[in-house]
């Protein structure tokens, strides 16, 4: 009967163990602020074969992989904020397979009456060659498609993803 109990109780933990989500936490910053954007024909930064023409109606996400040195380098294109945004940040943290950059800005009380779009740059540490989901919070686009899209870093280690927007201050109303 113990042996029962024992191995019933042994069940259930197994069962709400593999269930719960698993967080662990890699390394990352954002090291690359522009200003605001008055030009949507730039070079891509990820590689020098690569040209992106991001128009001012679309949000990308650039990203380069080097597996030597487990680091990712996501590139946020048309990230909206502030005209006035101060330095801007990002909350950079792991659930299960998906990587979650929560961008932020500083100057939440001196706010110009204006917003802007921004190029980010984001450096992620100990990233091992896998499938990942990568999911931007932006605090300017509630209401707009998510950015949020997979990648499988064994078969690309560079791609681009993008989504289009209809609101301000993204231009394609």
């Amino acid at each position: 009967m113990k042996t029962s109990i024992l191995l019933f109780i042994t069940g259930l933990l197994f069962v709400f163990t593999s269930c719960a989500s698993f967080e662990s936490t890699i390394g990352g910053k954002l090291t690359n602020q522009s200003e605001c954007n008055n030009s949507y024909n730039v070079k891509s930064e990820v590689s020098e074969s690569k040209w992106l023409d991001t128009p001012d109606s679309m949000s990308c996400a650039e990203y380069s992989y080097n597996p030597e040195k487990q680091e990712l380098t996501l590139i946020h294109r048309n990230a909206g904020f502030n005209c006035c945004p101060g330095p801007l940040s990002g909350n950079i943290s792991m659930i299960n397979d998906t990587i979650v950059i929560e961008e932020r800005e500083s100057n939440l009380g001196i706010l110009c009456d204006c917003n802007c779009l921004y190029d980010l740059t984001f450096v992620l540490t100990d990233v091992s060659t896998q499938n990942y989901v990568i999911k931007f919070i932006e605090p300017y686009a509630k209401n707009a498609t998510p950015l949020i899209f997979d990648i499988d870093l064994k078969l690309d280690e560079s791609d681009i993803f993008c989504v289009v927007r209809k609101n301000y201050p993204w231009m394609g109303n």
